[in-house]
């Protein structure tokens, strides 16, 4: 195959020695081209191979990201993965588990975050006392812990379902689009809490996990893109038939808690 192309915002794509392309290949000369998957290795030693790094990011800064050009890059037929037209399902899939693994980094940012801003709450002091004593930093922080043990429980659910062979289309991209806005959320209420110092990265770190959360909403599919897939996952579990919504949920089990809170029917 020779291969023709680019692709932009790569995690380490500047440093990569392979990279996975979805392209479009024409199985039989002059018909349609299908989206299939390609595996592009020894890429420092394949000409036409031109790689990059893209520079001033906000945040993830301990991660490169790339910029990858393929310029007539000839690629053997046996790096061929799956078979000519079958990309665009391994690419959803992939995106699909992408997805869990985005939403549990999210957790981390706002899990340290939050470990931040709760250490700080208990030593910095004001008018004989620690701030963690005043209602304002107490209502913060009590948010921020719920919300971040809301997300775990939301992420722990989806690799459940992915662990057990379940549909997980939904659930990741629950997971993703809760747990990246909850770091947002919860980075953004660290810097209150910090005040000033948190403004400034010589004084505290926290303004670190602030700009990191950021990219949690874009990659691996935007909140709204998110948004779009939940909205349609749940339109298309309906019943077309009568028209009336009825969201199929049975990925998610019912929770022997609700199940023991029933009354119970005498015999």
């Amino acid at each position: 195959y020779v291969l023709n192309g680019e692709k932009i915002f790569i995690q380490h794509g500047n440093v990569a020695d392979i990279s996975v392309v979805a392209c479009r290949i024409r199985k039989v000369e002059g018909g349609r081209p299908r989206i299939s998957v390609l595996v592009v290795d020894e890429m420092k030693n394949r000409p036409g191979v031109k790689q990059m790094k893209l520079e001033n990011k906000m945040g993830i800064r301990a991660a490169t990201t790339g910029h990858i050009q393929y310029r007539d890059v000839r690629v053997p037929k046996e790096n061929l993965l799956g078979a000519i037209g079958t990309g665009f399902r391994t690419v959803l899939a992939t995106l699909d588990g992408g997805r869990t693994g985005i939403a549990a980094q999210a957790l981390g940012v706002a899990q340290g975050a939050f470990d931040r801003a709760f250490e700080y709450a208990q030593a910095r002091h004001q008018w004989g006392q620690p701030i963690i004593k005043m209602g304002a930093v107490q209502s913060l922080i009590a948010n921020m812990a719920t919300k971040i043990e809301a997300t775990r429980s939301l992420i722990y659910r989806a690799c459940n379902v992915w662990d057990s062979g379940g549909d997980y289309k939904i659930i990741s991209s629950m997971a993703k689009l809760y747990a990246s806005r909850v770091a947002n959320e919860v980075a953004y209420d660290a810097v209150q809490v910090f005040g000033g110092p948190g403004y400034i990265g010589a004084l505290a770190d926290v303004e670190k996990f602030y700009r990191d959360a950021r990219i949690m909403e874009i990659y691996e599919g935007t909140s709204q893109i998110q948004e779009l897939v939940i909205a349609t996952e749940l339109v298309k579990a309906g019943r077309p038939d009568d028209q009336v919504y009825e969201p199929n949920f049975d990925w998610l089990t019912r929770p022997q808690w609700l199940e023991d809170a029933q009354p119970k029917q005498e015999k």
